[in-house]
């Protein structure tokens, strides 16, 4: 393990993304999986939780010998609702074990119209 490997290194870690179908929580969720972590994606929109799967699905299936489905989930859920995350929650336990890492990228922006 290098030097920064050592320091900065997430292999083992489990990280919850929230508005993980946003391009922040895309680029964190990438640089996560590079250093090592699960990655657990949450977000409001199936599309969008569905595109930044499948993106990082591709990424780890180019970049490691990991079962990618070890270590890349999602659920839709709107943070804004406590009884979605709460279902998130114990869902992302029962699937996943106890998350390391949060990561909070939802802005709880929505369309005014």
């Amino acid at each position: 393990m290098s030097y920064l490997e050592e320091l900065f290194g997430l292999r083992g870690r489990r990280s919850v993304i929230t508005g993980g179908g946003g391009v922040l929580a895309g680029f964190i969720a990438g640089a996560s999986l590079r250093a090592g972590a699960g990655v657990s994606l949450w977000g409001r929109g199936r599309q969008s939780i569905d595109s930044a799967y499948n993106k990082l699905f591709a990424l780890l299936e180019d970049t490691s010998k990991d079962d990618p489905q070890s270590r890349i989930h999602r659920f839709i859920v709107d943070t804004a609702v406590e009884n979605d995350v709460n279902r998130a929650f114990k869902s992302t336990l029962r699937e996943w074990g106890m998350p390391d890492i949060l990561i909070n990228a939802a802005t709880g922006a929505r369309d005014p119209l």
